[in-house]
């Protein structure tokens, strides 16, 4: 217990904390509660004379904010460090370096960002000794997917086997990283200003907060394709009715679950010659093989560790590319139903697809909405398939039952009423600014509205043409821009429409506007940055260096908010 004054002293220096402070307070203490730190050596918080390297691997941007606000940290104690994009880091350094702090990503079934991989693969097929590196791994990730921190969990072991010291646990964060980020800075720092800890390597234990997730269901009472019936593509309008209010803001995701096809799972079973019926434990869940493979087993599309798994299993020759179960086993087949068995085991769980919120919670109530495509690919023999869960929505029927959560995404919001929007969203990157504006209208925010839109055809991919119509016929739209590639001879995407209005974007901007970017990441959202660098550079007379840091600017202070995919 603490007496009288000391806890009125602490409860004053609470008061006047802030909240990055109050943060590391919690880290130096828990270190001090551990015995890694000693107060009447490193109470003044100094950090020993140290250069560390930063490395970050990262898809979306995520670790490389954090990566730059530990950067940003170190500095502030005086501490110099490099920090390194995984994909430029030169590997061959490796053995050299002292003190290594990673932040890394996780995407897909457990795999690093693809810009990543070189670092990755590097990492795990040396055999140095790296006795003399410290090191620390943030694992960064989604925990709706089972495997979302598996790429840092791997580094921080393979680290480990190659006799290097880790500092402090691994740490993981969910999509909310900043405050679990900013916990592993202070206690990193915690840890490093105690001089006679840098040689003391934390247990070998793996910090990960276990994460609840709510599952919702309702009843689909509208499920329509936007395309006109001339089209090749099919996107589907899905409405889902709940019995009660359910927790969601514009930007938001909503997670699924798909379901393998029926069909396809047969076809399995039958070239297997397994029992359909015969109850089998795979991982933690208990089903029948039948239910394995249609509700929780990845069929489709495997990973391309997966299929190496496969050929080892069946001792055949397979080439490194990415195939669904049903062609393996139809190519490469196991040779009885046991082997079959040991197959499932080697099948990751399946993931959730997310898919942005095309509805508003002030405009339709107690509906959730979703803006859906279906995706077709190739396989390596050129056969045409179909993404599992968009197949799997598009041929729901009303009246169905749907079951699916809420992932938040607090990097895509809505500004107070009064700000202006611009929206960039061609094809389902509409979904969300269909939410945005319905949110405006049904509030009566003041703020002014400028939609980009594209697709292929005006008279055929016109997503919610009625609705934007409407929009802005009222006044809610305030400006509309519509692209489509394939109506003229020259193919116009939302970047020449960008380009067009130059002036008139940089007025907005230049006003306080707020910039927003939803749709495929390959190449649209790059295609769209490089126009706006052009527009930058032009119309303000900047470098592009300059013309990227306005628009680094705009990011940090929430302005310039993208949701690719």
């Amino acid at each position: 217990m603490q007496t009288e004054d000391k806890q009125s002293l602490f409860q004053e220096l609470i008061k006047k904390s802030t909240r990055e402070e109050i943060s590391w307070f919690h880290g130096y203490c828990s270190a001090l509660l551990a015995g890694d730190v000693k107060t009447s050596e490193s109470s003044n918080g100094h950090i020993p004379d140290i250069k560390p390297t930063i490395i970050y691997g990262t898809e979306s941007g995520n670790s490389k904010k954090v990566a730059t606000n530990l950067q940003s940290f170190l500095k502030k104690k005086q501490v110099q460090c490099k920090v390194f994009d995984a994909s430029q880091y030169p590997v061959n350094k490796l053995e050299k370096e002292e003190y290594l702090f990673i932040i890394f990503s996780t995407q897909g079934e457990g795999e690093p960002p693809a810009s990543a991989l070189k670092f990755f693969n590097h990492l795990h097929s040396i055999d140095s000794n790296l006795s003399n590196l410290n090191y620390a791994v943030l694992a960064l990730g989604d925990s709706s997917y089972p495997l979302y921190c598996k790429a840092g969990e791997d580094i921080d072991l393979q680290l480990a086997k190659l006799n290097a010291s880790r500092l402090i646990d691994l740490h993981t964060c969910d999509t909310d990283f900043e405050e679990p980020s900013t916990y592993w800075i202070n206690e990193l720092s915690a840890i490093l200003s105690d001089s006679k800890s840098q040689k003391t390597s934390a247990k070998n234990g793996i910090a990960k907060e276990k994460i609840g997730i709510k599952t919702l269901s309702g009843l689909i009472v509208e499920n329509v394709n936007l395309n006109d019936n001339e089209s090749d593509k099919e996107t589907f309008h899905i409405a889902v009715e709940l019995s009660e209010s359910f927790d969601y803001k514009p930007g938001d995701v909503a997670g699924i679950y798909p379901e393998n096809s029926l069909e396809i799972v047969e076809s399995i079973l039958g070239i297997a010659g397994a029992d359909p019926l015969k109850e089998i434990t795979v991982g933690k869940k208990t089903a029948t093989i039948s239910d394995q493979l249609l509700k929780n087993l990845n069929i489709t599309y495997l990973s391309q560790e997966t299929v190496k798994k496969y050929a080892n299993l069946v001792a055949q020759d397979i080439p490194e590319v990415r195939m669904d179960l049903q062609d393996l086993l139809r190519i490469y087949p196991v040779k009885d139903a046991v082997e079959f068995e040991a197959v499932l085991h080697i099948l990751n769980p399946v993931s959730p697809r997310l898919y942005s919120i095309a509805s508003s919670p002030s405009a339709h109530e107690n509906e959730l909405h979703l803006t859906v495509a279906r995706s077709p690919f190739y396989t390596a023999e050129k056969l045409e398939r179909f993404g599992v869960c968009s197949d799997f929505l598009g041929d729901k029927k009303v009246g169905e039952e749907l079951q699916f959560f809420i992932r938040k995404n607090a990097h895509f919001r809505l500004p107070s009423e009064e700000k202006d929007i611009i929206m960039i969203g061609p094809g389902t990157g509409i979904a969300p600014f269909r939410s945005f504006v319905a949110e405006r209208d049904s509030t009566g925010a003041t703020g002014r509205n400028w939609l980009f839109f594209g697709d292929r055809k005006f008279t055929e991919n016109f997503l919610y043409q009625t609705e934007w119509q409407q929009f802005h016929s009222t006044g809610v739209l305030n400006r509309i821009n519509l692209a489509w590639s394939r109506d003229g001879e020259a193919k116009n995407y939302v970047q020449h429409e960008l380009l067009k209005e130059s002036n008139e974007l940089v007025n907005w901007l230049d006003g306080g506007a707020y910039l927003y970017i939803c749709g495929s990441k390959h190449p649209m959202s790059e295609d769209v940055e490089n126009a706006l660098i052009s527009i930058l550079t032009k119309n303000k007379n900047w470098t592009e260096q300059e013309a990227n840091q306005y628009l680094e600017d705009l990011s940090a202070q929430g302005r310039y908010q993208k949701d690719v995919y």
